[in-house]
């Protein structure tokens, strides 16, 4: 403290803010979604969206906090959600598979 007066430096040091966007990316095995990025999938022949959100991935009006939950929570038992589910990119405007992402 003392030395902080003498440097004529703030009393409590501040630690530098994340920028924004990385508040609000979700993670999941290494890898890194911005928010808001969307995902689809097909099953039964039935397309089912959601977005990526900062807590988890949102999927008709209930949030799960994996790939696979979510996957989970449309299929009804075990299903591996990188395989499938896919992203759009953002880039390309292409839905990808999650999978490429890995």
């Amino acid at each position: 403290m003392v030395l902080r007066r003498l440097l004529d430096l703030p009393t409590e040091p501040t630690a530098p803010s994340p920028p924004p966007q990385m508040l609000a990316d979700w993670f999941g095995s290494s890898v890194t979604l911005p928010v808001g990025t969307q995902l689809r999938t097909t099953y039964k022949k039935v397309e089912r969206f959601g977005p990526i959100r900062a807590d988890g991935l949102e999927v008709d009006g209930t949030l799960y906090p994996s790939l696979s939950a979510a996957a989970i929570g449309v299929v009804g038992q075990n299903t591996n959600g990188w395989n499938f589910w896919r992203y759009l990119d953002q880039n390309t405007q292409v839905w990808k598979p999650m999978m490429a992402l890995r």
